[in-house]
């Protein structure tokens, strides 16, 4: 039972690498995910503040992840151009912008509200 979880933390985070690795947006996501928990810790947000901005990042990441799938498999299905394999990685690129678009401005707000309520 204990190897079956360890094998599952090891290919999850086998999979963490190879995102990390390939794909330059998810970086600089994580990045940025990591100067604003520091920004959290600095600012001292209140814990709901605190939750909705990680959940937020956790959305943008996830998404990154999902967009990396999706192209992969439709690399592996699809090789070359083809126009409704663009369409749906456009589509998922939307995604991932609608998702970090969201993310701003939950970030926003929530600064916004902490500095225009301190006294």
């Amino acid at each position: 039972m204990f190897q079956r979880l360890k094998n599952s933390f090891r290919y999850a985070l086998r999979g963490l690498r190879y995102i990390w690795q390939t794909e330059q947006s998810f970086r600089i996501q994580a990045l940025v995910a990591l100067v604003l928990i520091f920004a959290l810790l600095v600012l001292n947000f209140s814990y709901v503040e605190d939750a909705a901005i990680i959940l937020a990042i956790i959305l943008v990441l996830v998404l990154e992840t999902v967009n990396t799938i999706v192209e992969k498999i439709l690399d592996a299905l699809k090789p070359g151009q083809d126009n409704l394999v663009g369409k749906i990685k456009d589509m998922m690129a939307a995604a991932v912008l609608v998702g970090s678009s969201g993310a701003l401005v939950i970030g926003l707000l929530t600064v916004w509200h902490h500095f225009s309520t301190y006294k």
